[in-house]
């Protein structure tokens, strides 16, 4: 049990990291996730990189 909650603590602070990695030196407030493309946001499941990978890694839109 202690080393599944480690496993989901780090993905989720792992999510939050990538997410102010990509938007504070840009001096934007953090936000959600959006496609690279289309510029719309992304679902949940596509938050944590392993959600994207399960997914098939594309833009749902």
């Amino acid at each position: 049990m202690p080393y599944a909650l480690s496993a989901l603590l780090g993905l989720v602070l792992g999510a939050l990291l990538n997410v102010l990695a990509d938007d504070l030196p840009e001096r934007r407030a953090p936000r959600l996730p959006v496609c690279g493309n289309c510029g719309r946001t992304h679902p949940p499941h596509y938050w944590l990189a392993v959600g994207a990978y399960l997914f098939g890694g594309r833009c749902v839109h």
